[in-house]
């Protein structure tokens, strides 16, 4: 999915079309601050990993976006 952290650094916004990132027709979640570690996003050359809280259900996990989707 295209996707881009929102401008405040504390929400992720994702959509399967790069249009509809931030236009509130695709997804957004919370950044979950865990305390147990140093940061909560990590950027690598091809991936980054997220700790995102898209409050469903209590679930709190990892989403793995690709690098070469990231909107600006």
């Amino acid at each position: 999915m295209y996707w881009k952290i929102h401008a405040t650094g504390r929400e992720v916004e994702y959509a399967e079309k790069e249009k509809n990132v931030g236009e509130g027709d695709g997804y957004s979640a919370e950044i979950y601050e865990q305390r147990f570690y140093k940061k909560w996003i990590y950027t690598g050359l091809a991936y980054t990993m997220i700790f995102i809280d898209p409050h469903v259900d209590g679930i709190k996990y990892f989403a793995i976006f690709d690098n070469a989707l990231k909107c600006s």
